[in-house]
């Protein structure tokens, strides 16, 4: 187990152990420092010294308040469809996070030809890229203004979408869309590096609408709900859940019933935020057994990694490989072409309550 698994496991509390309390402490220590840093930045947008620019488009942000794990890229997928259906002239203004691209920004797409790698523009910035409609560039870049001008120089677009924006002031958005993991909310409501948390809870007030993402149908009580009506701010609750529709070849790209993996022994890897939601998702569809690895978020896979899951697949006679969309993207030059089957599950991202509520709050805000 690396550095970086274990630093995963302490920051979620899920490894318990005497001998980490000191880690424990320090990382806490870490936390109230980075708190005063997250709080000195706010004050400092809130008294103008520090200002947002605007850009003349439609700016909409899709973010979390938690390192990872809230299916943002789903919803940017959901936004980008429905404001195309409009006519809308859109481009998707990503930061390219784990990519090792060098430079202040850089084209990952100009909506009909991918320019880059995952390694290169990061995991998600390629997977929006695959997946959006024809038309619509995604640009990574750390200062979302600098690649905003230039999506409205170069493509002339009227709607521009922030993944994973929340945390960018510097930025002004017509509407801040805040997604909240419901499976884990706000892990061990620690700030980061002791736990998940970006910025404390309450901050959530700064958002428009608050999407609740994996939600389970079958929990009746919605904590959620009364939490926010005491913050006085009257915010759009959604509810959404994240919905399996078929199985897909990596190598041939054909697609596959969910009945793919039924009775079946499955053996599962993941490099996500929330691979637990995955691992879930798998049992439901019917797996007889699911046997899982799991890989740091955002990591980037070895030949050697390869290696050992296709052995261990053979020795413990395994029936089938899945993995998610985003990792197989990143898999496509390495799983051996003449071996085993590797299968991905295709996902969408479906609101199951607000979505009327929500269309019109997206209209109007972009009037």
């Amino acid at each position: 187990m690396n550095l970086e698994s274990i630093f995963y496991k302490v920051i979620n509390d899920q490894k318990k152990s005497l001998s980490l309390l000191p880690i424990k402490i320090g990382l806490k220590t870490l936390s109230g420092v980075y708190y005063l840093f997250i709080q000195i930045r706010f004050l400092l947008y809130r008294l103008k010294i520090f200002k947002e620019k605007r850009l003349d488009a439609d700016v909409i942000s899709v973010g979390n308040i938690t390192l990872g794990g809230t299916g943002k890229t789903s919803l940017v997928l959901k936004l980008a469809n429905l404001f195309k259906k409009e006519g809308k002239k859109i481009a998707i203004l990503s930061r390219g996070y784990k990519g090792n691209l060098k430079g202040k920004m850089a084209l990952v797409s100009d909506g009909e030809q991918i320019f880059l790698k995952p390694n290169q523009c990061g995991d998600e910035a390629f997977l929006l890229a695959k997946n959006l409609p024809a038309g619509i560039p995604v640009i990574i870049g750390k200062d979302r203004y600098f690649s905003g001008r230039y999506a409205l120089d170069k493509f002339k677009v009227d709607t521009l979408i922030l993944d994973d924006g929340f945390q960018h002031l510097k930025l002004f958005r017509n509407l801040d869309i805040v997604l909240i993991n419901s499976s884990n909310p706000f892990g061990n409501n620690h700030l980061f590096p002791r736990g998940i948390l970006r910025e404390p809870i309450k901050n959530l007030r700064r958002g428009d609408v608050l999407i609740l993402t994996k939600f389970d149908k079958e929990t009746k009580e919605d904590p959620f709900q009364n939490i926010v009506k005491a913050w006085g701010k009257d915010q759009l609750i959604c509810k959404s859940i994240h919905r399996p529709v078929s199985f897909i070849d990596l190598r041939n790209k054909t697609k596959h019933g969910l009945a793919l993996i039924k009775d079946k022994e499955v053996r599962a890897f993941s490099s996500l935020g929330d691979p637990l939601t995955f691992e879930k998702m798998l049992n439901k569809l019917g797996a007889k057994k699911v046997v899982s690895w799991r890989f740091p978020d955002h990591y980037f896979y070895k030949q050697k990694d390869i290696e050992k899951i296709i052995t261990n697949f053979k020795e413990t006679k395994g029936e089938v490989v899945i993995t998610t969309e985003k990792d197989a993207l990143k898999l496509e030059e390495m799983w051996p072409k003449e071996d085993i089957k590797l299968y991905y599950l295709k996902i969408i991202l479906e609101l199951i309550s607000g979505q009327d509520e929500f269309i019109k709050i997206l209209n109007n805000e972009r009037k």
